[in-house]
């Protein structure tokens, strides 16, 4: 089982990620994304762990991505591979 400390319970507990709903305006436009949130098994309250937010930003752009049909980050990754391998151009970052 996976541990955190719960600063709810004020222990060393359990959690369980779980998917919840929320809705953000962008662009004057409201959306209704999946984030992962953390769950005390103890109390259950939600609890912070390290990379979630990260995680969540990540998710909600995917989401976001899909749902104005834009081109994701590994499309973009995938065709200028393919673009420089087709033309046998090397690219420095």
């Amino acid at each position: 089982m996976k541990h955190t400390y719960c600063t709810n319970c004020r222990k060393e507990t359990t959690y369980t990620l779980k998917k919840q709903e929320i809705r953000k305006v962008i662009k004057d436009k409201e959306y209704t994304f999946l984030i992962t949130v953390a769950v005390c098994n103890e109390c259950n309250e939600e609890i912070s762990l390290p990379g979630l937010i990260d995680l969540n930003i990540k998710e909600i752009d995917s989401q976001y991505r899909e749902k104005e049909n834009l081109i994701t980050i590994e499309d973009i990754n995938r065709l200028l591979k393919l673009y420089l391998n087709t033309h046998n151009l090397q690219v420095t970052i």
